[in-house]
């Protein structure tokens, strides 16, 4: 900082006035060094007095004091005020607001609900159908011995994908299984159709199988379209917002047929 340097002899405006202020700064200083109590309005203008500081100017220090003092606790009742206020519309708003959000997080939960509920039990109408078709299996497996020698590893295909099968507990796992095991059933009936001795066994699990893979169909298809109407459902606006805090998923699987097993098969 730059230092105001002082000539011995003769002293500007600038350099008289910096002397004056600090001399009564440190007069004002020395004064009052020991009283640590507040000063009236006489006692302070006494003390003003014998620091060689004019009255008028004294008021007119107390004045701009007190100005200050009022714009400052202005602004502190206008802050204040500003808060109070912006505190009240929030409490407007949340009290409707918070209504609205539980309104809307009752509603897409019993939305959720019933769609997934439907999911469900058309997913249980599809495994009991499936478990039907599993039935079937063990007759086609024994007969397996009309087959030759050479075809007998279908009939061990089939037997490791019905075990499979019955081993997966997902759903959507067990689907995939479902698809190989519709194919390896097919595949061992059609070993059995020009063999001596299984054209007869033949004819009576195929028209079993016949029905079974189309009881699959139908609940299969109503299983996709109970689905469909969950998907649709959990992908809604505002629902797919609410969805996560609810613990509903945000979409179920569809039960993919394989091609060529969307139609009742022919054998």
């Amino acid at each position: 900082m730059q230092q105001t340097t002082f000539s011995d002899d003769d002293y500007t405006p600038e350099e008289s006035a910096t002397v004056f202020e600090r001399a009564a700064q440190l007069q004002s200083e020395d004064t009052f060094a020991a009283d640590n109590e507040n000063l009236d309005r006489a006692t302070l203008d006494k003390s003003a007095s014998r620091a060689g500081i004019d009255e008028k100017y004294v008021k007119r220090a107390v004045e701009e004091l007190r100005a200050k003092e009022r714009d400052a606790a202005e602004q502190k009742r206008v802050l204040a005020q500003a808060q109070a206020q912006r505190a009240a519309l929030l409490r407007k708003i949340a009290v409707p607001a918070g209504v609205v959000v539980a309104l809307f997080g009752v509603l897409s939960y019993s939305a959720l609900n019933n769609k997934l509920t439907a999911v469900e039990k058309q997913q249980a109408q599809v495994e009991n159908v499936l478990q039907r078709r599993h039935s079937l299996i063990p007759n086609l497996i024994s007969s397996s011995k009309f087959a030759a020698s050479h075809e007998r590893e279908v009939f061990a295909s089939l037997s490791q994908l019905d075990q499979q099968a019955k081993n997966t507990t997902d759903f959507a796992e067990r689907a995939q299984v479902e698809k190989k095991l519709s194919g390896a059933m097919r595949e061992a009936l059609n070993t059995l159709r020009d063999e001596p001795g299984g054209a007869k066994i033949f004819l009576r699990l195929s028209d079993e199988m016949a029905g079974a893979e189309n009881r699959i169909s139908t609940e299969r298809k109503r299983y996709n379209e109970a689905v469909a109407e969950y998907n649709r459902t959990a992908r809604a606006f505002p629902t797919v917002l609410i969805r996560p805090l609810l613990g509903f998923p945000a979409q179920k699987p569809n039960f993919q047929a394989e091609s060529g097993a969307r139609e009742v098969p022919k054998f």
